[in-house]
């Protein structure tokens, strides 16, 4: 019997995740198990901190490698680090992945995708807003690709800033890739990559419906920060995740991850928020449709930038 494809060739996941505590939460667990047959190593690169025995037996028993970094420059950053110590030319594939998403299904079904295309880099969802570019929180690099990602990775070193990191990594990345010839594919969303808006969140519901196995750990926890609730509430974006674990129970039965375990890691335990947000974008769809009020907000956020910022 011929071995799956993953077997006849050298691959690397490095997965990355900020966690506050001690622990390895469930639902990074769940994704780990599901990565880890499809490599030939996955190491577990997560912020210093003191691992819990029980953490250390999970990572020991499912041959997992660990790795402690600094917390800085976000993902990349921590991708950045792993890929210094690992021999990255001498791998025939290197998937970045992080834990900005909640896998809810296996992963199976997507590595026969991958496996069968001849792609040079791969990832989820494609999107042209701003320029060409798949979304960060999955990447895989085959071989053809790994010097021009490593290229990437030396010239630009660590990036403090979330925007600019956003523009040198998760989109410049994309655009080396494509200025190099690399042949750019994704898995999903490949119908809605010119909608305006962030696909993850603005199509949430369409890509569970085409098969994407992961949703945004931010829609199911509901961590916005800072100017991120008002982008919420102006994207008209409905935030009660109950609805996107339905689409999912019913799509695929009992063949999903445990989503109430999913939620006791949530910092919001209660669903207040939910119902202020749906308050809140009830008003501004109601003035959305009163004349001049969107000539009057934009003026608003104007005199802001300009006097305030």
């Amino acid at each position: 019997m011929d071995q799956p494809y993953e077997c006849q060739m050298k691959s690397l996941c490095l997965y990355s995740s900020y966690v506050a505590g001690n622990d390895i939460p469930y639902y990074v667990r769940y994704y780990l198990k599901q990565l880890n047959p499809h490599f030939s190593k996955l190491v577990y690169i997560t912020n210093e901190r003191d691992l819990s025995d029980d953490a250390k037996a999970f990572l020991r028993q499912e041959n997992i490698h660990v790795m402690l970094v600094k917390n800085e420059g976000y993902d990349f950053g921590m991708w950045g680090k792993a890929l210094k110590v690992e021999e990255a030319t001498s791998w025939n594939r290197i998937a970045l992945v992080n834990d900005s998403c909640i896998l809810f299904r296996p992963l199976d079904d997507d590595f026969k995708k991958i496996n069968q295309s001849d792609a040079d880099y791969i990832g989820m969802i494609i999107s042209d807003r701003y320029a060409t570019h798949l979304q960060s929180f999955f990447l895989i690099i085959n071989e053809k690709a790994i010097p021009v990602m490593m290229e990437h990775f030396r010239e630009h070193g660590l990036i403090p800033d979330y925007r600019l990191l956003i523009q040198t990594y998760e989109i410049g990345l994309t655009q080396r890739m494509i200025n190099s010839g690399m042949w750019v594919v994704s898995l999903y969303g490949n119908e809605y990559r010119a909608h305006p808006k962030n696909p993850s969140f603005a199509l949430v519901r369409e890509l569970i419906e085409e098969g994407i196995p992961l949703i945004k750990k931010k829609i199911v926890f509901r961590n916005y920060r800072g100017l991120e609730y008002y982008w919420v509430v102006r994207m008209n974006f409905d935030t009660d995740y109950r609805k996107y674990f339905k689409i999912i129970r019913q799509k695929y039965q009992n063949n999903v991850i445990d989503l109430e375990k999913v939620m006791k890691d949530a910092p919001k335990q209660g669903h207040l928020d939910i119902a202020l947000f749906a308050i809140f974008r009830a008003v501004a769809n109601f003035l959305r449709a009163v004349p001049g009020i969107r000539w009057l907000f934009h003026r608003m956020v104007e005199l802001y930038k300009r006097y305030f910022r």
